[in-house]
């Protein structure tokens, strides 16, 4: 195992490994850090939004992110992105960079829900849990368990890196699809389910460094045939909006 396997995943110098699978497919999170990250070889400016659909899993091996400017200007640069394995797109999406334009104007309103920083140790590792989840440290807080069968479709809690105390974009795009959805606290058992489009908006532009974790709610807004529109919120410790998110989160069977 790598000193630090999330840094070495994202870069893409290594194949996908199998500690990095949720069900059949790489989990999202590190698809969403990977694409950022070659985004980010490419342009200078802070990324504002990036929207992802995932076409098919994607799977251990090597895998080929290509990049296409769309338009630059002074202030903003738009571009697609695909992810490619066996010369098919398993990914695909745009991305918007820009810069600052003003901050005289600055409102935060989405608080993050009340919940003290964890002191007790995180939930232990579980062979039940999907893989990828080996990489991280969960403390629930906010709302039901899985496969509680609840009509709140709420859940969240505390979340951090094992290896990693740097949040920048990469780290944020994985984290914030780390969590489970809110899907899960309404089906009694498991299910075989996925995420096929992830659109985020990022708020914090410059990486810092924090040992604490970060605060996570997942909200469910609508399931319908199978698809659930779900919202996912990241705040640092001290509460400063990270990314708010919107996914739709598919049940395979």
């Amino acid at each position: 195992m790598p000193l630090n396997p999330f840094r070495s995943a994202i870069s893409l110098d290594a194949p996908h490994t199998d500690d990095w699978y949720q069900g059949r497919s790489v989990y999202g999170g590190l698809i969403f850090a990977q694409m950022a990250h070659a985004v980010k070889q490419y342009s200078s400016l802070p990324i504002r939004h990036l929207n992802i659909d995932i076409c098919a899993p994607v799977l251990v091996g090597d895998c080929t992110i290509q990049v296409v400017n769309a338009r630059k200007g002074v202030n903003s640069h738009f571009m697609y992105v695909a992810l490619l394995q066996n010369e098919k797109v398993a990914a695909h999406g745009t991305v918007i960079c820009g810069g600052a334009r003003c901050s005289d104007f600055d409102i935060h309103q989405f608080i993050p829900p009340e919940s003290t920083p964890p002191q007790s140790p995180p939930l232990p590792k579980n062979p039940m849990m999907p893989a990828f989840t080996q990489h991280f440290e969960y403390w629930p807080t906010i709302g039901s368990l899985p496969f509680s069968q609840s009509k709140d479709l709420r859940c969240g809690g505390w979340i951090r890196s094992r290896h990693d105390n740097l949040i920048d974009d990469e780290m944020i795009l994985a984290l914030l699809d780390a969590w489970w959805p809110s899907l899960i606290l309404a089906i009694p058992k498991p299910r075989p389910m996925g995420t096929i489009s992830f659109s985020v908006d990022i708020s914090v532009t410059e990486p810092f460094e924090q040992t604490e974790p970060c605060l996570i709610e997942n909200n469910s807004l609508e399931i319908q045939d199978g698809y659930s529109i779900e919202r996912n919120m990241l705040w640092s410790a001290d509460g400063r909006l990270l990314a708010c998110a919107q996914q739709n989160v598919v049940i395979i069977r």
